[in-house]
């Protein structure tokens, strides 16, 4: 039989038992700390950008990338927006830093630079890439720190942290993650928030 979310269920508390409809019991991992699943949009016609929503209560997220091709070489880059995805907003200042894998099994090619556009997730030019990302939002900046791996000859991602001002943003409701150039071919999303409150 099937739980619903009219369905009464027992709770004991103290000694006394109360009756809980399923609808108000706390979401992800049976509590409401944790890491629960926001959103996963899987790409299998090409599109320009991702939209990924974010709804009130979460400031840490966690991003991951799987099987993403694009259709030419190209970094990751990413902009927020506090209205729904109705004003995209640049960074005035943002930084990153990345290194790849050498062939003899080393790092080289270190990768840096800053901007006042897109912040970058990925520092280098790849055609597919498989990353994961810890994204913060506080009052007026996003922080990412990712690690991964792309394709593209030698390009092999390794290390990557990227920090951006956003003096006019509250809150981030909306991340629109995009290539530097090109589509996005196919690919998983998923971004999960994280919620302290038990």
């Amino acid at each position: 039989m099937a739980v619903t979310s009219t369905d009464l269920l027992m709770i004991e508390r103290g000694g006394t038992l109360y009756k809980a409809p399923v609808s108000e019991l706390p979401s992800g991992g049976g509590g409401a700390a944790g890491l629960v699943l926001l959103q996963k949009e899987v790409i299998t016609t090409a599109v320009s950008a991702v939209d990924l929503d974010i709804p009130t209560g979460y400031s840490r997220f966690l991003l991951t990338t799987v099987d993403v091709e694009y259709s030419s070489a190209a970094s990751t880059r990413v902009l927020a927006s506090s209205d729904g995805g109705s004003t995209l907003l640049g960074y005035p200042n943002y930084q990153y830093r990345g290194s790849k894998q050498a062939s003899n099994g080393g790092l080289d090619s270190y990768a840096s630079g800053s901007g006042t556009s897109a912040a970058q997730i990925s520092a280098f030019l790849v055609e597919k890439i498989d990353l994961t990302a810890q994204i913060t939002v506080q009052d007026t900046s996003l922080s990412f720190s990712s690690i991964g791996s792309g394709v593209n000859s030698d390009d092999n991602l390794v290390g990557f942290w990227n920090t951006a001002s956003v003096a006019t943003l509250s809150r981030s409701d909306l991340f629109r993650l995009f290539p530097y150039s090109g589509t996005i071919s196919s690919g998983t999303f998923s971004l999960y928030g994280y919620k302290e409150d038990v």
